[in-house]
């Protein structure tokens, strides 16, 4: 039960997240597609590390240990992201409220 409550709310926070970063650039489909396809990458690698340290000898206490070591080591990273995050791109000014569009500024003349 507690793994589908984490997967709908990763469900809703990656593409919240994403829309955060790249908002007024365009780019959503493209920026949800490659943090989707890493998302993919790091299921496939951590599986695989955890069946090499499990190995022959069923060490799953450590091949647990290793994996939440390196979700630690990726918590810092993590938590400045997402300070840095929301930026405004290109020449878009930020929108007055989440819902609204971003409002493209005019060239001088």
């Amino acid at each position: 039960m507690l793994d589908g409550i984490a997967a709908g709310a990763l469900g809703v926070a990656t593409p919240l997240m994403v829309e955060r970063y790249v908002r007024g650039s365009g780019r959503y489909n493209l920026a949800l597609g490659l943090v989707l396809t890493m998302q993919g990458v790091g299921a496939a690698f951590s599986a695989g590390l955890a069946n090499g340290i499990v190995g022959r000898g069923g060490h799953f206490g450590l091949a647990f240990a290793v994996l939440a070591g390196c979700a630690l080591l990726a918590l810092p990273a993590f938590m400045l992201a997402q300070r840095t995050g929301g930026r405004v791109h290109g020449g878009a000014a930020a929108p007055a409220h989440p819902g609204a569009l971003p409002r493209v500024l005019e060239p001088r003349a």
